[in-house]
């Protein structure tokens, strides 16, 4: 028999084969993998699961007999149950060091997948190829932006300053300030980390926590001057004027596109079931995880020896902007019709 019919019935939950296509020169190809779990990151910044499983399917350039090639994925057949691992640690190449990625991951109680499936409709494969489409050019919008960023925060100091016209002297060898700010805040993160494991807590550096936000707040503030362009430059004074862009706007309506294109596409449902929580850093940490009851309708939290209802849902679904939050890393979604006899995190009969 196939691979997947020697499989236990538990693995035959979890694991599947799903296509790769790529599209060269000598035309298209595809070859199966299989996998357990869909693996995304937030490495570059906020983002919800949507956009976050889109990493994983998405087209992307590849090298393939020495010429360039376009991959992309798709799903042929759904497991019961969809585990989505959340990769939080990252390398930097320019501290040379792996770093814990704490962006935002907005999660939503119900996803359809239907956007992922492996179909030949030529009407769907225009969806997505049209997605695509949006996604480089969000990608040229973000690198303009970078750039204007770059820029901006290198000036040794604002000349000027009024709510729609800033003149700055630019440093033309500045630092990325709001990413500087970043690293520090994520190392002040570390240390208050420390404090709270028993293991650390005896070698932790005592400080005010409160640096922590006003470092990120510094961060920000760096980050908000990315809404404005570099318009002309004053060649006899060195003084560069920049006005409101219309980046940003851009970037926001692209969003709208990309988040609205498959909103109509809402037949095969997951609904979220587990959340498991990291918090700390890269080194040490503490884990906890959500389950949810669909027989209650409610979330619980298992921390440790304490299982305690979730009346807040914020602390799951939300972004409170506290500084290095606690992180989802690991989420089970189960299928909507099958959640009833999949699910059963409480057993309320004793024998």
């Amino acid at each position: 028999g196939t691979i997947i019919s020697r499989l236990t019935p538990c693995l035959q939950s979890f694991l599947r084969p799903n296509p790769i296509y790529i599209a060269s020169e000598k035309g298209v190809r595809s070859k199966e993998e299989w996998w357990c779990d869909i693996k995304i990151d937030v490495a570059t910044g906020p983002r919800d699961i949507y956009a976050a499983i889109d990493g994983a399917f998405d087209v992307q350039k590849v090298n393939v007999e020495n010429s360039v090639a376009e991959q992309y994925g798709a799903i042929s057949k759904l497991p019961p149950v969809l585990q989505i691992q959340v990769q939080r640690v990252q390398f930097d190449p320019t501290t040379k060091r792996s770093f814990k990625s704490t962006h935002h991951l907005g999660l939503k109680e119900t996803i359809y997948l239907d956007r992922y499936m492996d179909s030949q409709q030529p009407q769907f494969l225009d969806r997505r190829q049209q997605c695509w489409q949006w996604k480089n050019s969000l990608r040229e919008l973000e690198v303009r932006r970078a750039e204007l960023l770059r820029q901006v925060v290198g000036c040794d100091r604002i000349v000027c300053c009024e709510p729609r016209h800033l003149i700055l002297n630019l440093d033309s060898d500045g630092m990325d300030t709001a990413g500087l700010l970043n690293s520090a805040k994520e190392v002040l993160e570390d240390l208050a980390a420390m404090r709270e494991e028993p293991d650390y807590a005896e070698d932790a550096i005592d400080f005010d926590t409160q640096i922590i936000t006003e470092v990120d707040q510094l961060s920000q503030i760096a980050k908000l001057l990315e809404l404005y362009v570099l318009a002309s430059q004053d060649s006899a004074s060195g003084t560069w004027a920049l006005t409101e862009t219309d980046v940003e706007n851009q970037i926001q309506e692209t969003q709208d596109k990309i988040s609205a294109q498959f909103a109509d596409y809402k037949y095969l449902a997951y609904r979220l079931y587990a959340v498991f929580v990291h918090h700390g850093s890269v080194s040490f940490g503490h884990y906890y995880i959500y389950i949810f009851d669909f027989e209650r309708n409610v979330w619980r939290k298992y921390n440790d020896n304490y299982v305690t209802e979730v009346n807040n849902l914020d602390e799951i679904f939300k972004d409170e902007g506290q500084p290095n939050p606690p992180t989802p890393y690991f989420l089970v979604y189960v299928n909507d019709a099958m959640k009833d006899r999949l699910a059963n995190p409480v057993c309320r009969e004793i024998l």
